[in-house]
C-alpha cells in the first residue's frame, strides 16, 4: 500500500466465551499489519474473562465492573482508539485473512468514503463455514419508506472459497459517504439500543465532525 492508515478493531463482549477466542485469533492473523485491537468486556460471567486474559499481550482489554450495554461499550472502545479507521466487530465473527486489507483498499478508492462494509456470510452453530454458505448481508440499504434491510440476505454466495485456501481476495464492498457514517456513530450514545448486525469499518467520527 502507498498509505499508512491505521485500523482500530473494537469488540464488545458479554458472555461471549463460545466465540471470542476464534474471533480474536482471526483478527490477529490478518495480513493487514497496521492495526490495534481493543476489547471491552461488559462484566461477563461465563469464562470470557479467562479467555481474554490470554490475549492481554496482543490486545488492549478493558474489564467493566458492570454491563453498560453494547452502544456505550463501543463508544468506550472508540474513545480509546487512535486509528484512522474503526472496525466495529461482533465477537461471533470470523475474518478471512485479507478482510481488513480489502476494506482498507476500498476505503482509499474514494476520498468521500466514510464507511466501508464487507460481505458477511452465515456460519454454522459449530462456528464453521458450511459447504454452500449463504449471504447474511453485504450491507444495509433503505427502502423509500426508510425500512432498512440486509442486501443479499439468504442468497447463495457464488464467490466463496474454503477458508483453508489462499484465494481470499474476493470481496463485495459497500461504500457509504461520510455524512451517513457520522449519523451512524452519532447515534452510539450511552443508553441507546443499537445493534450493528453488519460489521463495518468507518473513519473515526469525531475527526469527521471536527472537519465540518
Amino acid at each position: 500500500m502507498a498509505y499508512n492508515d491505521r485500523v482500530s478493531v473494537t469488540i464488545v463482549t458479554y458472555n461471549s466465551g463460545r466465540f471470542i477466542k476464534r474471533c480474536l485469533e482471526s483478527v490477529l492473523l490478518q495480513k493487514f499489519a497496521n492495526k490495534e485491537i481493543i476489547v471491552i468486556d461488559n462484566a461477563s460471567t461465563d469464562g470470557t474473562v479467562d479467555i481474554l486474559e490470554q490475549f492481554e499481550d496482543r490486545c488492549q482489554i478493558v474489564y467493566n465492573d458492570e454491563n453498560i450495554g453494547f452502544a456505550a461499550a463501543q463508544n468506550q472502545a472508540i474513545q480509546l482508539s487512535d486509528g484512522d479507521w474503526v472496525l466495529t466487530l461482533n465477537p461471533d465473527v470470523l475474518l478471512l485473512p485479507n478482510f481488513i486489507q480489502a476494506l482498507a483498499d476500498a476505503g482509499q478508492m474514494d476520498s468521500k468514503a466514510g464507511t466501508v462494509c464487507g460481505k458477511l456470510l452465515a456460519i454454522l452453530a459449530s462456528f464453521d463455514l458450511p459447504d454452500k454458505p449463504l449471504v447474511d448481508s453485504t450491507g444495509i440499504y433503505f427502502t423509500p419508506m426508510l425500512r432498512h434491510l440486509d442486501r443479499g440476505s439468504q442468497g447463495q454466495d457464488p464467490t466463496v472459497v474454503p477458508v483453508n485456501e489462499t484465494k481470499d481476495d474476493r470481496f463485495d464492498v459497500l461504500i457509504i459517504p461520510h455524512t451517513l457514517e457520522v449519523t451512524t456513530f452519532g447515534a452510539l450514545r450511552a443508553g441507546d439500543t443499537v445493534n450493528l448486525e453488519v460489521d463495518l469499518m468507518a473513519r473515526y467520527a469525531a475527526r469527521l465532525i471536527e472537519r465540518r
